[in-house]
C-alpha cells in the first residue's frame, strides 16, 4: 500500500511541474515590469514546430522545471541545431529568434495565458484546417508598429494595415484562414 501511495505522489508531482505551453510576454523595459507591450508567443512544450522559417523544440530541464531549453533547427528537429538558448521561468530576459534580427525583453510563464485583450493569431500546427494543436503569436492590446495596429474592442479583434503617412485600413481577419504551403492555418481572436 505504501508503494502505491508513493507512486501516486510521484506521478502527481511530475504532472504538477510539467507544462504544455510557455508564454513569452513582451515588455518595453529591462525589468519586465508594468504593462506588457509588443509581440509575444504562446508555444507548445515537447513538440517540434515551425516558426519564422526555422524549426523549434522547447523542453523543460529534467532537474529544474523552471528552466526552459529552446533549440532551433533548419531542416528537422533531429538535425544539427542552429541555436540553443536557456531561459528561467518568471525572470526577465532578452528573447529573439535566430532567423529574425528582432530581440525584446520578456518574461516567460508555464501557461497558455496571454495578457488580457491581446490580439491572438492562433495557428494550427498539425492540421490543414483550423483544428487540432495550436500555438499563438499575440500582440498586446493597442500595439502598433510601422506597418500595422492591433486592438481588441468589446472582445473582437481589430487589425489594421498602416501606410507611412499614418493612414490605417482595416483587414478582414474573420474566420479560418488556410494559406497553404509551409504556413499553418490560423484564426484571430481576443
Amino acid at each position: 500500500m505504501k508503494i502505491i501511495v508513493a507512486t501516486l505522489f510521484v506521478a502527481l508531482l511530475a504532472v504538477a511541474v510539467s507544462a504544455d505551453f510557455v508564454t513569452i510576454t513582451p515588455y518595453t523595459n529591462n525589468g519586465c515590469s508594468g504593462t506588457p507591450y509588443g509581440v509575444g508567443y504562446s508555444l507548445p512544450i515537447g513538440t517540434c514546430f515551425n516558426m519564422y522559417d526555422q524549426l523549434m523544440f522547447i523542453e523543460q530541464d529534467s532537474s529544474n522545471s523552471n528552466k526552459l531549453h529552446f533549440t532551433f533547427y533548419y531542416n528537422n528537429c533531429s538535425s544539427t541545431p542552429i541555436d540553443y538558448q536557456v531561459f528561467v521561468v518568471d525572470q526577465c530576459a532578452t528573447f529573439g529568434f535566430p532567423t529574425l534580427s528582432l530581440e525584446f525583453n520578456s518574461s516567460m510563464s508555464l501557461t497558455a495565458s496571454m495578457p488580457e485583450d491581446s490580439v491572438q493569431y492562433v495557428q494550427y500546427y498539425y492540421s490543414n484546417y483550423c483544428s487540432g494543436p495550436t500555438l499563438a503569436v499575440f500582440m498586446t492590446n493597442g500595439y502598433q508598429d510601422t506597418d500595422s495596429k492591433y486592438t481588441c474592442v468589446n472582445g473582437k479583434p481589430e487589425v489594421y494595415v498602416c501606410g507611412g503617412d499614418d493612414n490605417c485600413f482595416p483587414v478582414n481577419i474573420e474566420g479560418c484562414h488556410i494559406p497553404g504551403g509551409v504556413l499553418y492555418p490560423w484564426r484571430v481572436i481576443c
